[in-house]
């Protein structure tokens, strides 16, 4: 039986069984794409589930990558929003100073 031992995975030979995709007898691992015992050329058929079942059982399956949201519209009004407000806290308008179109 394969086994995992501290950092390292160990592969033992396993005892002929019916494949789960073919029906031939062989010595069979769980690399089919959902974990079912397959052979090894089924596993050929799609090397790339055949390696991703592998990784899940080392313990180093890819994670799926988180997709970014973008922020809503009614998101950047009130950020926008706020931010005018603080910049009006720390510069506020200065009172009684009315243009005077350049005339003294």
């Amino acid at each position: 039986m394969s086994q995992r031992i501290d950092a390292a995975f160990i592969i033992e030979r396993e005892q002929p069984q019916q494949c789960d995709f073919c029906g031939a007898i062989a010595e069979l691992r769980p690399y089919g794409p959902n974990g079912e015992a397959i052979c090894f050329p089924c596993g050929m058929k799609n090397e790339t589930a055949a390696k991703e079942q592998f990784r899940k059982r080392l313990g180093t399956a890819k994670k799926p990558k988180r997709r970014k949201r973008q922020p809503s519209q009614k998101h950047m009004d009130d950020v926008s929003r706020e931010m005018e407000l603080e910049y009006e806290r720390q510069f506020p308008p200065e009172s009684g100073s009315v243009s005077s179109g350049g005339k003294p």
